[in-house]
């Protein structure tokens, strides 16, 4: 038995009754609708159809409205954190600042991963002190 569940995201590509069929056929589980495109009129079109087709297929599709999430900075929360970063490794001087010049030469590309790297190595100096 199958656990994992599809989701495929409907789009101008799916806006045929007989393509939304075959996705269910291949085992498709979720039909996803992305409101950051679209109208309303886009969305009401494509549920019908996932209906419709569910209806004609005798299976159930679930279907997800996928609304767009709040928008923050991370980037100046990265760069609070880099900047205490820095003050941390002069401070506990265990990096000269050729190795500081060297592991941070490269601009520092903004994602949460890198804020949880910073943050993890922040604890880690703290431990160390």
């Amino acid at each position: 038995m199958r656990r994992a569940k599809i989701v495929a995201t409907l789009g101008p590509a799916t806006d045929e009754l007989a393509i939304v069929q075959k996705l269910i056929k291949f085992g498709l589980n979720v039909a996803r609708l992305n409101m950051s495109h679209g109208d309303h009129s886009d969305h009401k079109k494509r549920l019908d159809l996932v209906r419709e087709a569910s209806k004609l297929e005798g299976k159930e599709i679930a279907a997800l409205a996928d609304l767009q999430g709040p928008k923050f900075e991370s980037e100046s929360l990265v760069m609070v954190q880099f900047h205490l970063l820095m003050d941390k490794i002069s401070q506990s001087q265990q990096m000269t600042s050729q190795v500081i010049k060297k592991k941070f030469q490269q601009p520092i590309k903004v994602y949460l991963a890198t804020l949880k790297k910073v943050t993890q190595y922040l604890w880690m100096m703290e431990k160390l002190d």
